[in-house]
């Protein structure tokens, strides 16, 4: 591990650090991981008991062309009531690392979360495409809580038209969905 970089310790707590990790043994937690991977970004923010503001934390894989970016707000971390306002973007995102030809992979994309956690937002927007994922761009939006997700809207634009879905799923008590799907000029 390898950590460079400036806390600036006072009521709010501030850092901007620059890391580096090399980790061996990874193939042996879990299928689909490397041997071996080196790892570095940047974490810079401030901290303030009660919350996190993230300007900026990153991940790059280095052996695998791969890259994470988390930005945002979490608040209310002593009490119940965790909220985040977070916006994550990545890169060349694929699994399982470890493969020629992954089940996943998304060029590009981004998540944002927003809300506390029992009444959230969310939205995405990827290039996604995998072993049973047909090529695309898709976007979606919805909301929900630690029970269920409510999904408003889904847009994939795949096998040369467009698909839509809309729906509820379920977590808790047991999993379950119901999805409502329409496609147009779609040529599988």
């Amino acid at each position: 591990l390898h950590l460079k970089g400036n806390i600036l310790w006072r009521e709010i707590i501030g850092f901007a650090l620059d890391y580096g990790l090399s980790v061996q043994g990874l193939a042996q937690l879990e299928a689909g991981l490397p041997d071996e991977e080196r790892i570095s970004g940047k974490a810079k923010g401030n901290f303030s008991g009660d919350s996190i503001e993230l300007a900026q934390l990153s991940l790059e894989a280095e052996n695998h062309a791969m890259g994470f970016v988390l930005q945002g707000l979490v608040s209310g971390l002593e009490g119940d009531a965790l909220t985040l306002d977070t916006r994550a973007e990545w890169h060349n995102l694929h699994w399982p690392l470890e493969s020629e030809t992954p089940e996943f992979t998304s060029a590009a994309g981004s998540l944002q979360i927003k809300g506390p956690l029992d009444d959230y937002q969310l939205e995405l927007a990827a290039d996604l495409e995998g072993a049973d994922i047909p090529s695309g761009q898709w976007q979606a939006h919805g909301s929900g809580d630690l029970q269920q997700f409510k999904l408003n809207g889904m847009s994939a634009l795949i096998l040369g038209g467009e698909l839509s879905a809309t729906g509820l799923m379920t977590w808790d008590p047991a999993p379950a969905w119901q999805l409502r799907l329409a496609g147009s000029d779609l040529d599988p």
